[in-house]
């Protein structure tokens, strides 16, 4: 950070900014727009509210708050918000429009400026208020010279008789600075005295010691929205900052419970899960855990299932299934089930910081040295951030073996139902690949010890019988498995790994104690089990390497279904034909991998399969002689009670 000299907007020594070329563009447009309308005062186009202009009226626009902040850290950023003093964010968004297509415009010298003769202003969304949310203000949404601009008007607190309930109107830039969350994000840029203000007087200083603190008293501020005690925690870890004392004061010993209440009943999920995202995105995911954890918030947040609510095992390496698969009731979950989530966070991160090449931290559950030994490519995936996030989120939730009713029937991991309700994360970005990764670790830690015990578990390996195959052709299937390996999803071999490694680890220290939770930083992996469970890791890690099991794992069967029938001399296969596909990859997986873009070795590799299974066919090979007839036969169905009951109806209309 360049160290601001001046801590109030009055001080002639307040900060400017060195801004990017597009960003001082952009500074230009708004000041010149605002000089335009106290010039020529025009309305908005209908059905938009009309202005009420008067004499002497005037309009202000500042950049508020983040991007102020990301400017004087010298760290990039491309989202502004614009704080305007007479006008609805919207309102000025349609004038802006407006601006742009007027003669006024098109004569300034602004207009050829090469950053604006081929900008278009994207479209206008408007977003509505909400306070039953904690959502106070309407705004607007655009881009416009690759920014996203977020307008909004500067807004106060008037309470209207003996209401303890305010609303919101029109404020002075200062009274607006007050309401803010933070007072590093309280910090406005004006566009027309190129200067940064400082209305709290504490937001300068706030930086340059780097601390989190509100404005106004803790409560109040996280009162207002509470969403707000979570942007605390999201800065304090994404910033290194110390949360203030009066901060941590508000929400310990039961003074939070307010707090707790409001962020649970007035805060949307989508917000809570946007901000939970942000955490474990950032830089420093353990760090925001443990602030949650310490400010009382972890199961408020993460919305774990209620105790009452009755949670059965989850059968092993599954994600879903039927309540006749269920296993027994689950006990409600233990009260130092957060901070048992919090030993998994403390290896994750470890590991991450091994990956990075970064310094260890002091409390690191791992001895000194003990990392170094760890290949590189075995922690490769945690280099890149969104596989990060995602073993953070999934560690963070503690309900590994956990199962919640899904629908009527069905039954899913618990922490799907987090994801989905507790948070409002999106299917493809987070429920569905950490459903995968909590049924691959159960799987590949099995692998890891034999990877013929995932027979049970693996239907592809039940048809191979007693035939001989190779263990590596048994990994390569393992590996095959769409928990483990699914390009939509970016699942990964090498990514499931790690997560069945760090569970493993997990099991192996053992709970957390609720009695101490702070000298729970003091507990380490027990050394002996950590050695012989990352030898075990490390070796099958450098096996499936050899092996290019993460590439093959994704191999097309040498053989398709109508290939599969010409070589074995039969016009139909049914329910054999992936039993044989099962056994083609085997056969396949046994060979050296045939270059994909050599159209004359795949062509080979074909040849050589369709021989191969034809012979062993006859042979009463690949699959044995007295399952095939049952096997293609087509399945009896089985009629729903609905069709049994228009059944039974028939029968007795026809009786009658």
């Amino acid at each position: 950070m360049s160290a601001p000299e001046a801590s109030s907007a009055g001080c002639a020594a307040a900060p400017t900014l060195a801004l990017q070329r597009h960003e001082a563009v952009l500074v230009q447009l708004l000041a010149d727009t605002c000089d335009w309308l106290a010039q020529t005062q025009p309305q908005p186009p209908p059905p938009a509210p009309q202005v009420h202009y008067h004499p002497g009226w005037t309009c202000e626009a500042r950049i508020a708050g983040g991007w102020v902040r990301d400017c004087l850290l010298e760290q990039p950023s491309a989202d502004l918000d614009i704080a305007l003093s007479t006008l609805t964010g919207h309102t000025f968004a349609l004038l802006l429009r407006e601006y742009l297509a007027s003669p006024q415009y098109r004569a300034s010298s602004l207009a050829q400026q090469p950053e604006l003769q081929h900008a278009a202003m994207g479209s206008i969304a408007r977003i509505e208020a909400n306070p039953e949310q904690s959502k106070n203000l309407e705004t607007a949404t655009v881009q416009l010279l690759g920014l996203s601009l977020d307008f909004v008007n500067l807004r106060k607190e008037v309470y209207e008789g003996e209401s303890r309930i305010p609303s919101m109107t029109f404020g002075t830039a200062s009274e607006d600075a007050v309401r803010r969350d933070l007072t590093i994000n309280a910090l406005f840029y004006n566009v027309h005295t190129r200067r940064v203000e400082d209305l709290t007087e504490r937001g300068l200083s706030d930086l340059r010691e780097r601390r989190i603190r509100t404005p106004l008293e803790p409560q109040r501020t996280f009162l207002d929205d509470p969403l707000r005690v979570l942007r605390c925690v999201r800065f304090a870890a994404r910033l290194g900052y110390t949360l203030d004392e009066a901060i941590l004061g508000s929400m310990c010993d039961g003074a939070g419970d307010e707090v707790r209440a409001a962020l649970r009943t007035k805060v949307s999920r989508e917000r809570v899960g946007i901000e939970v995202d942000k955490m474990l995105y950032g830089p420093n995911p353990l760090r925001a855990l443990e602030l949650l954890h310490k400010l009382g918030l972890y199961n408020d947040v993460f919305a774990f299932p209620a105790s009452d609510e009755e949670m059965r095992r989850l059968p092993f390496a599954t994600s879903k299934c039927t309540k006749a698969e269920l296993g027994p009731q689950c006990e409600p979950i233990p009260v130092e089930a957060p901070l048992t989530a919090l030993r998994c966070a403390r290896i994750v991160d470890a590991l991450c910081r091994q990956a990075a090449g970064a310094e260890a931290r002091p409390e690191s559950p791992f001895p000194a040295g003990f990392l170094a030994q760890l290949p590189q490519s075995f922690l490769a995936p945690l280099t890149d951030r969104e596989e990060r996030r995602r073993l953070f989120m999934l560690f963070a939730m503690p309900l590994q073996g956990r199962a919640v009713v899904d629908g009527k029937s069905a039954w899913c991991w618990a922490g799907e139902r987090v994801i989905a309700n507790g948070l409002k994360l999106g299917v493809k970005t987070t429920r569905s690949p950490l459903a995968a990764l909590n049924s691959a670790r159960d799987l590949l830690d099995t692998a890891v010890s034999g990877v013929r015990d995932c027979t049970p578990y693996v239907e592809s390996l039940k048809g191979l019988g007693s035939e001989e195959v190779s263990d590596d052709a048994v990994l390569m299937l393992v590996a095959r498995e769409k928990s483990i390996s699914l390009p939509e999803l970016k699942l990964s071999l090498p990514t499931a790994l790690l997560a069945a490694y760090v569970a493993r680890l997990a099991k192996a220290w053992g709970p957390a104690s609720v009695q101490a939770p702070d000298a729970d930083h003091a507990s380490v992996l027990p050394e002996s089990e950590l050695q012989a469970i990352t030898r075990a890791y490390v070796a099958f890690h450098e096996r499936i390497t050899a092996l290019d099991a993460t590439e093959r794992a994704l191999e097309k069967p040498a053989l398709d279904g109508n290939s599969i029938a010409k070589a074995v001399g039969m016009p139909s296969l049914g329910r054999l034909t992936p039993r044989i596909q099962t056994r083609v990859l085997a056969w396949q997986y046994s060979r050296p991998r045939a270059a994909h873009d050599d159209a004359a070795a795949q062509e080979a590799l074909r040849a050589e399969c369709a021989a191969w299974l034809g012979e062993a066919w006859q042979a009463g090979g690949v699959v044995p002689r007295e399952e095939r007839e049952a096997l293609l036969r087509p399945p009896e169905k089985v009629k729903g009670r609905g069709q049994q009951d228009s059944a039974a109806a028939r029968k007795r209309q026809k009786s009658e």
